[in-house]
């Protein structure tokens, strides 16, 4: 069966694929340098109420790390070991506060979640948007909330319909 929507997360530490489908929604993707997966994760029992989270990528902290980092290491070798401020050590440092530089400006831009949570309050799902698809993005979060409305409600049907059963 094909999907009802399709969409595709790309981040700076990684990427993720989301299908939809009337009862589920499979999530594969990787993070780089680190682990791929792939999961399926059933509609039914997640809240259709969405959640934002808005935060700024790993890379950022990492740049600030290698800029104040080498710009201590700078000091201590040249105000207090007494080193050639071009000596190749000093310089070194320059290099790598410059990749922290470098660093931040690329992870400056904050990332915005959609969060869904289940129906014991955890949460259970994020999606983040893309700076190109936004289009695709409030597209694919209207179809999901949609169908997290429907299943939701034939979980209901099916659990009442069990309740008179069991009655009976």
């Amino acid at each position: 069966m094909d999907p009802i929507a399709k969409y595709n997360e790309r981040r700076h530490a990684g990427k993720r694929d989301f299908e939809l489908y009337p009862d589920r929604l499979i999530i594969s993707g990787k993070n780089y340098l680190s682990s791929e997966f792939k999961t399926d994760l059933p509609l039914e029992g997640i809240r259709p109420e969405k959640e934002y989270i808005t935060c700024r990528n790993a890379t950022f902290k990492t740049g600030f790390y290698f800029l104040i980092g080498p710009f201590i290491a700078w000091h201590v070798m040249v105000r207090g070991l007494d080193f050639d401020p071009y000596a190749e050590g000093p310089m070194l440092m320059w290099f790598a506060g410059l990749a922290g530089i470098i660093l931040i400006l690329v992870g400056l831009k904050k990332e915005r979640y959609t969060c869904f949570k289940s129906s014991a309050g955890v949460t259970v799902l994020n999606v983040a948007k893309n700076r190109k698809t936004d289009k695709n993005f409030d597209v694919f979060i209207d179809l999901l909330v949609e169908r997290i409305h429907e299943q939701n409600k034939e979980g209901e049907q099916n659990a009442a319909h069990n309740e008179r059963k069991r009655s009976s």
